[in-house]
């Protein structure tokens, strides 16, 4: 296809020996560098307190930053108001 042709030195063939490095990256993932998987309770308990919240939403939402344009401020109020109850 294309008349591409594959050389050997174009590609690494170590059978896998890059996936450790791949698998534990070295540097922060996303900010905090998360190291394992946390269930609900754990994220639920990783909020700030609900008046702290519910003020970084409403100063979230009434900013005009435009990629903001996307969400549906009343449906993710509601989805903020549920986690909270």
């Amino acid at each position: 296809m294309n008349d591409a042709k594959l050389n050997q030195k174009d590609y690494n063939n170590n059978d896998g020996e890059d996936t450790n490095r791949i698998s534990r990256p070295e540097g922060p993932v996303l900010l905090l560098g998360i190291s394992q998987m946390m269930d609900m309770a754990e994220l639920l308990n990783a909020l700030p307190p609900r008046e702290t919240a519910d003020m970084l939403v409403d100063r979230c939402l009434n900013s005009r930053e435009p990629s903001l344009i996307i969400i549906h401020a009343p449906t993710f109020k509601g989805e903020v108001h549920a986690i909270n109850n």
